[in-house]
């Protein structure tokens, strides 16, 4: 089996490179189960589709800005996508850089390279990362110079916009560096809808990290090539 076994071909026409505004304004498309039927319409009425005393599972996972662009002391630019916040000064990164960079290398951010950090090891693909300054913490650095680490399919710069419509409006507890992309179609309008009607709403944590980025290549390749897990924390439902 080859990656090359899962091509097709997808017109830029039928890609959204933007989130739809209106979260439930977007296109759903609903499979009857029991007769094979396939119909499309707006996601805001799934509500149709879903029983009262049914339950539905959240991802409350909240996403960080997880690309850094930082330079090395020579001006050179090295981009950072972080897979993991290790502890309030360190992290587990990917950097991309037209020449492989050394361990004992570092790396400026801000103006005048006001903040350093140290590559201090390298490990199962991944740098691990570790900030030098006693007035910013790793999520000061990242909520100061980070940006929303869009899909690889969506060609185009991020804006502002993009660190609230990559969220899910349900997200509690930081540690992604995807967003749980079904749950971005919910807003708090259609959640009290559910509720009303009696759908059961409960939550569990899953840390979207690198390994979720790229889980074709771990479904083909894991035995060879070993992807980090994802971290997750699943908490016991109470169930009836």
């Amino acid at each position: 089996m080859q990656i090359s076994d899962f091509s097709f071909v997808l017109p830029k026409s039928l890609i959204a490179f933007y989130p739809c505004f209106k979260r439930t304004k977007c296109r759903l498309l609903v499979m009857n189960g029991n007769t094979g039927t396939i119909f499309h319409t707006y996601f805001f009425n799934i509500i149709h589709e879903i029983n009262a005393g049914d339950l539905i599972i959240f991802n409350d996972t909240e996403v960080i800005p997880a690309r850094l662009l930082g330079y090395k002391k020579n001006g050179s630019r090295i981009e950072i996508l972080i897979e993991r916040i290790l502890n309030k000064s360190a992290i587990l990164a990917k950097i991309k850089k037209s020449k492989s960079i050394k361990i004992g290398s570092s790396i400026f951010f801000g103006k005048n390279n006001c903040i350093k950090a140290d590559v201090i090891n390298y490990k199962n693909s991944f740098f691990k990362i570790l900030f030098d300054s006693k007035i910013y913490s790793v999520l000061d650095v990242i909520s100061i110079f980070g940006k929303t680490p869009l899909p690889p399919y969506i060609k185009r710069p991020v804006n502002a916009s993009d660190s609230d419509l990559y969220q899910t409006v349900y997200k509690k507890k930081i540690g992604s560096i995807a967003a749980p992309t079904a749950g971005l179609h919910f807003d708090h309008v259609l959640l009290d809808a559910l509720d009303k009607k009696g759908i059961n709403i409960d939550y569990l944590t899953f840390q979207n990290q690198y390994a979720t980025l790229n889980n074709l290549y771990l479904f083909l390749f894991y035995l060879k090539h070993p992807i980090k897990h994802d971290q997750n924390v699943i908490q016991l439902l109470a169930l009836q």
